[in-house]
Formats: structure tokens, sequence, C-alpha cells
């Protein structure tokens, strides 16, 4: 194992104990040695996300998608790094493009989140039926059918309750 994949392995220990600060360092260390391994630049940018540091966070994951442009999750973690930014837009490109990448339909490595996430961004910019749709999607591409239903009754109700308090015209 050469020292890159060690510290990289420490990080992901750390990542997965919920370190991120020793993580972030521990991958920055990895990348120092090896800049061309896409995973590396991942898991920092991962490590970034959760310690708010969203800009940075969004340019390690954007050097991964450089150095491996046809990997799905790349797009999918940098759009969920843009919808925590409120960039719903740009997070909305991401997640199309991972979901155009996977071509095998698996939806494994929790891939199908893409449509989580694309309600949550579709639905913050008020366009409510897309975000119907992409809470449907991830119910039925998790495995589990009505996943998205909780997602679909709360946004139904805050319709509901948004029309309710309209002035009568």
């Amino acid at each position: 194992m050469t020292p890159a994949e060690t510290l990289f392995k420490d990080g992901q220990a750390a990542y997965g104990h919920k370190d991120y600060e020793k993580a972030a360092d521990l991958f920055q260390q990895a990348i120092a040695l090896d800049s061309t391994e896409s995973g590396y630049w991942m898991y920092w940018g991962l490590s970034l996300e959760w310690l708010h540091r969203y800009v940075e966070a969004e340019d390690a994951l954007t050097k991964a998608i450089n150095l491996s442009p046809d990997i799905p999750h790349l797009y999918m973690n940098r759009g969920h790094i843009k919808y925590r930014a409120q960039k719903y837009h740009e997070a909305l490109e991401d997640f199309n493009r991972a979901y155009m990448l996977d071509d095998t339909e698996t939806w494994d490595f929790g891939l199908y989140n893409l449509f989580l996430y694309s309600g949550f961004c579709h639905e913050a910019l008020g366009e409510y039926e897309h975000a119907i749709a992409d809470y449907g999607l991830y119910g039925s591409r998790s495995g589990h059918p009505h996943a998205g239903d909780r997602y679909i009754n709360s946004l139904k109700a805050k319709l509901a309750q948004l029309e309710q308090n309209k002035p009568n015209t």
C-alpha cells in the first residue's frame, strides 16, 4: 500500500467516525502525494461539505469529475453540495448528468437519492409538480415504493395551506 493509499484509508476511517476535520486533513495529505485519484478528491469534498465549506467542497468534486467524468456518483455528490449551498439550478444539472450517466439502472450506492434531492431543489424553486414527480421516483427507485410518500404528502399539505391562506379575490 502506498503512503497516499494509507492516508486515504485512514481518512475513510475518520470519515466513518464523523471526524470530518481529521478526514479532510488526511484526504488532503493523500491528494498532496497523489492528485490523480478521483476518489481522494471526492472524499475530501464530502468531508469539506460536512464542515460547511461548500466552495472548497464543490471545487474538490469538480476536480474529481475532471479526473473521472463518467462516474455518476461524482455528479450526484457535487449536486448535493450545490443543493446545500442553495444553487438549485446547478444542482439539478448535476443530478440530471448523474442520471444520464448511469446506464445500469441498478441504483446501487444510493444513486436513487438524486431524485430526493432533485425534489428538494424543485420544491425550493417553487416547481411543485416536478418535486412531486421526483419524490415518486425516489420511492420507486429506492426499492421502497412508499419512501417518497412522506415528502409528497408534506408538499401537498404545504400547498393546501398556501391555498387556504390565499386572499379571496
